[in-house]
This record gives structure tokens, sequence and C-alpha cells, in this order.
């Protein structure tokens, strides 16, 4: 079902002045992505603000499995 489970991770993509940092939150009912956030650096920020994006976004009584590979850009979010 839509907004059931999603799931994240931190990439990182050369571009041709350094690097930049992928945050996308993905649901896995259609692989859509559901929020992302873009940066010069992997770092809990640039997780927690898409995580932030991703919970804006999920219609009400929602309350989706999150699952990543925990690795250290670790973020704590509390959904009611």
């Amino acid at each position: 079902m839509p907004n059931e489970k999603w799931l994240t991770d931190i990439t990182e993509i050369k571009a041709r002045d350094g690097k930049v940092h992928l945050s996308p939150m993905i649901g896995c009912h259609d692989g859509r992505i559901v929020a992302y956030t873009a940066g010069s650096g992997p770092d809990a920020g640039l997780a927690d603000r898409m995580l932030v994006k991703a919970v804006e976004s999920l219609p009400e009584g929602a309350h989706p499995l999150v699952r990543s590979d925990r690795g250290c850009h670790l973020f704590v979010f509390n959904v009611m």
C-alpha cells in the first residue's frame, strides 16, 4: 500500500565542480521519490531536512515504516 514502507540512504554524485550528496526517501509501493534534499556534505542535517519534507507529504493517518542502512548519518524523528 502507498505510504506503508519507505527506504532512504545518502548517496554521493560526482559533479563538474565537486560532489553532491543526495538524500532521497523512496516509497516501496511504486518506487516514487517521496522527498529529497541535496547538499555539499553527507551529514545528519541533510537527512533530517529530507525527513521533515517526507513527513509533511503524508496524508492524515499514514504511519510508514522507514528503513535505512543506519549509517553514521542517523536521525531521530518522532511522528505522532
